[in-house]
């Protein structure tokens, strides 16, 4: 069921963006932020900013779920 849930996110939020949906699987997998910000060659605070936005895609489309925290 949580790996239903993750693909559902992560595919959701591709169709938005795809490097906040590459950062939320990361984030999903249990990577720390820094550690996604090297992977994705991003900085530090562009990791935070699209972990904001990730987290307010979620809400506003009612994918919030207690089992996945972003």
């Amino acid at each position: 069921m949580e790996e239903e849930m993750e693909r559902e996110i992560v595919q959701f939020i591709e169709g938005k963006n795809s490097v906040q949906a590459q950062i939320a699987y990361l984030r999903i997998k249990g990577f720390k932020l820094s550690v996604i910000a090297s992977e994705c060659g991003i900085p530090l605070n562009t990791v935070k900013t699209h972990m904001r936005r990730i987290r307010v895609i979620l809400a506003d489309g009612g994918l919030v779920h207690k089992k996945i925290h972003l």
